[in-house]
């Protein structure tokens, strides 16, 4: 069980969204529970990342006067097909029971094989069962741990931090709301955190957007390691190399040679000057 927090605003979503591609790329289809995002953002926001900068289209934003990125209808039919049977959206007009959310994900193990299950995050479940918040929140991490032994699964937890005491920017492994069982029985924990103008200015900062703090991994006794991340507002991708800033994923493999052209055309276009 791997619980991800951070402060608004600090990519943790992002970044989140960007390991379970790699997953599914790698074979590993997923279950996933947003209950901030509607189903359609979330596929706009995946589709930005599976395509990456090449294989998008833009629009001017005359409020934020920035292009602004947008997936490429062009590719949809190619997108969607490298979703199915590899990525499930548990899908609800509201917010959902953890009960009707580990009902679904036991149902996906046993029926699909799936062994990786994300929930984001934590705050927008409606938490069943009796006492007080944290009582119950303590009850559901020992259900998802249980989970997670049971059908020899990932599941990763994303879960908001607590107000920052005045002074404090960067969240830490005592920041995550609510009770301190989310973190003592979490295989890994993970914070990201954006970094500040004031840190951009630090040497060993510079040029980077983003920092992931690994507060705690049981498995491979690593605590409070630093991980530096860039990030392409374009593709809404975070990476450490140039390798992984313009990967491609499998789906480019089905182009047509029409498509191909075609992209080749926009390119031309892009780089004319008149």
């Amino acid at each position: 069980m791997i619980v991800w927090t951070g402060y608004n605003g600090s990519g943790k979503s992002t970044l989140l969204s960007n390991v379970l591609l790699n997953g599914i790329e790698a074979g590993n289809p997923t279950f996933v529970y947003s209950g901030e995002l509607a189903k359609e953002d979330f596929k706009e926001w995946m589709d930005l990342q599976l395509s990456g900068k090449k294989y998008l289209s833009s629009y001017y934003c005359p409020v934020k006067r920035q292009d602004i990125p947008v997936p490429n209808p062009m590719y949809f039919k190619y997108l969607d097909e490298f979703y199915q049977g590899r990525i499930f959206l548990f899908d609800t007009e509201d917010y959902a029971t953890d009960e009707k959310i580990i009902q679904a994900m036991e149902y996906m193990a046993r029926r699909e094989g799936i062994k990786v299950f994300a929930i984001d995050n934590l705050m927008t479940m409606n938490i069943s069962g009796n006492g007080d918040v944290n009582e119950k929140q303590g009850k559901l991490i020992l259900k998802l741990k249980q989970f997670s032994r049971t059908y020899n699964a990932v599941v990763h937890l994303v879960a908001h931090p607590r107000k920052p005491a005045p002074g404090q920017s960067r969240v830490d492994k005592y920041s995550i709301s609510g009770t301190a069982d989310i973190t003592n029985l979490a295989d890994r924990v993970i914070g990201f955190h954006r970094l500040t103008p004031e840190e951009r200015q630090k040497e060993q900062y510079s040029g980077f957007n983003n920092l992931m703090i690994i507060f705690k991994d049981r498995k491979f006794g690593v605590y409070n390691q630093e991980i530096l991340f860039y990030f392409d507002f374009f593709s809404k991708r975070y990476f450490t190399n140039d390798i992984e800033k313009v990967k491609e994923y499998s789906w480019t493999k089905k182009l047509t040679n029409e498509d191909e052209a075609l992209q080749k055309l926009i390119e031309i276009r892009e780089e004319c000057p008149f």
